[in-house]
């Protein structure tokens, strides 16, 4: 996380509880109507939640959860009320100096909502240039083939069919990746024939959605491990125990323990890079199985109706 970032966030949960404080006590004092006082205590409490909630979805990267719009309305409703009790307060303590205060706190909260913002719409805008519903073109399953897993359950296989804006989206592909060129290296040009999950349970073969791959992971014994090997496999997912986002493969396990990890970024390239270098999560797991590869058994539909 960036540093500005929890030094900004720093400053509003100790100015809110500061201004919690003494502002309950002040007014308190003057004898004000209750519901004066139990605003002048909520506000700032509701300031130091929203901004703990954002340090901690921030750090996780959890991007369904700080995207919500509510969230960002009542964190800069809470942060203007406890502006308001902040110039009540320096005006109380510093009656001289205390539009220079008031202007330097509304300063700082700006700074802290314009900049928290531009890094979620960051993460965000990234999460929807890799993502399936992001690409201009349809997913449609497959006619063909039918895919399944070890102990006899469908799994969905798709198909990537473009449109005009598909090969301008392609080409520019390079222009979603500016904040991660110097931590990965091109294995493979842009496909539109697998994504991420395709490329390593179906050969490259087709793209899959995030169910297919929480079947595949019942199904097939697949035990999560702290100690990765290659040829084991990665989890992408929003949070613990939460949809799946990415799928890649263990290629390397370096002497001083770090992981090198292929995967493919959508309908764009496959990429050699370090676990936590990719647009998706930072929360991620390792899976073993014991089967000789990761591959699904797909069977060619079109064949069994002709010999039916």
């Amino acid at each position: 996380m960036d540093s500005s970032l929890i030094i900004l966030l720093t400053a509003v949960v100790t100015s809110s509880l500061w201004m919690a404080i003494n502002g309950w006590r002040l007014l308190c004092r003057v004898k004000l109507h209750p519901i004066w006082q139990y605003l002048t205590l909520l506000l700032p409490m509701i300031s130091i939640s929203c901004s703990l909630f954002e340090l901690q979805a921030f750090a996780q990267e959890q991007s369904d959860a700080f995207s919500a719009p509510w969230m960002r309305v009542v964190g800069a409703v809470s942060i203007a009320g406890t502006c308001w009790l902040g110039a009540l307060l320096f005006q109380h303590y510093w009656p001289v100096t205390s539009r220079k205060s008031l202007l330097l706190w509304l300063t700082a909260s700006i700074l802290l909502f314009g900049w928290s913002y531009r890094q979620y719409k960051f993460l965000e805008s990234n999460l929807a240039n890799f993502g399936l519903g992001a690409m201009p073109g349809s997913i449609v399953p497959s006619n063909s083939n039918a895919g399944f897993t070890d102990l006899g359950r469908p799994v969905e296989l798709y198909q990537f069919v473009g449109n005009a804006q598909s090969s301008d989206y392609i080409q520019n592909s390079n222009s979603r990746y500016v904040h991660y060129g110097n931590s990965m290296i091109v294995r493979e040009s842009a496909t539109t024939q697998a994504n991420c999950h395709g490329w390593v349970f179906t050969s490259g073969q087709f793209l899959l959605k995030s169910e297919g791959v929480q079947r595949i992971l019942e199904d097939h014994q697949y035990e999560q491990t702290e100690s990765p090997v290659v040829g084991d496999i990665v989890i992408y997912r929003i949070c613990e125990n939460g949809e799946i986002r990415h799928t890649g493969l263990v290629q390397a396990v370096l002497t001083d323990g770090t992981v090198l990890i292929e995967s493919k970024w959508g309908i764009d390239q496959r990429f050699l890079h370090l676990p936590e270098s990719q647009p998706y999560s930072n929360y991620f797991e390792y899976y073993h199985t014991d089967r000789a590869n990761h591959c699904i058994r797909m069977e060619n539909q079109q064949a069994s109706d002709d010999d039916a």
